[in-house]
């Protein structure tokens, strides 16, 4: 089962995102060709990104487990991103789902989270190369399934956000995470459409050895 100190961490960062913003421009749009919904400029810390770093997913997720020992299943995720200065920000993300052991039929527990911090450094008008990094957890656990893990170690995740217009947001990059000395490299896709200043629509893909995920939801700027 999921810990509740999990979701009590989670709902704790959520609300203290709104006093860690820096000022009132973050509930702005995703993305801004006049200086950047974090409000920053081209002569701030980091060279003033375009982009929001502070904002909310939450979405569904179908899980496509490799394992031929493991059904597919859907699930829940969400991620929370808090912008500390300019586009320096901290992030925590928990996902879950419930797959079924195809030998006994069992409904397993397969949770992931992550907690770490990255930065969005601009490369040209609405395109940020973004480096982060962190802790992470997965498990996979039922009472009676021989293949059961529960481990924690660490990630890294090299991407770009890039920017068609004001309505589009294209996000790709690869994640090499490693679970008690186990290494896993996913490749991330996602594309949002800005349909409000702070509301956007968003859908994605993760490839990796491990499990496919293909996802929608929404994201809550600020």
């Amino acid at each position: 089962m999921i810990r509740p100190s999990l979701f009590a961490a989670f709902f704790l960062l959520f609300s203290a995102a709104p006093a860690l913003a820096q000022d009132s421009s973050y509930w702005d749009s995703g993305f801004d060709t006049g200086g950047g919904s974090g409000g920053g400029s081209r002569g701030s810390l980091f060279g003033g990104s375009d982009f929001s770093y502070g904002y909310f997913d939450l979405g569904y997720f179908n899980h496509d487990f490799q394992s031929d020992a493991v059904d597919t299943a859907g699930g829940f995720g969400g991620v929370l991103s808090v912008p500390l200065v300019d586009s320096l920000y901290v992030k925590a993300a928990l996902g879950f789902a419930s797959p079924a052991d195809q030998t006994t039929g069992q409904d397993l527990d397969y949770v992931t989270w992550q907690l770490g911090a990255g930065i969005g450094l601009p490369i040209a008008t609405g395109f940020d190369l973004v480096l982060e990094a962190g802790i992470a957890h997965q498990e996979l656990t039922g009472a009676r399934f021989l293949d059961s893990f529960d481990g924690y170690g660490y990630y890294a995740s090299p991407g770009v956000r890039w920017a068609i217009g004001d309505l589009i947001e294209l996000n790709g990059g690869v994640t090499f995470m490693n679970i008690d000395s186990d290494s896993n490299v996913s490749v991330d896709l996602k594309a949002l459409l800005h349909l409000l200043p702070s509301v956007s629509l968003w859908g994605g893909a993760s490839f990796s050895e491990e499990v496919n995920q293909y996802g929608v939801g929404l994201r809550l700027s600020f």
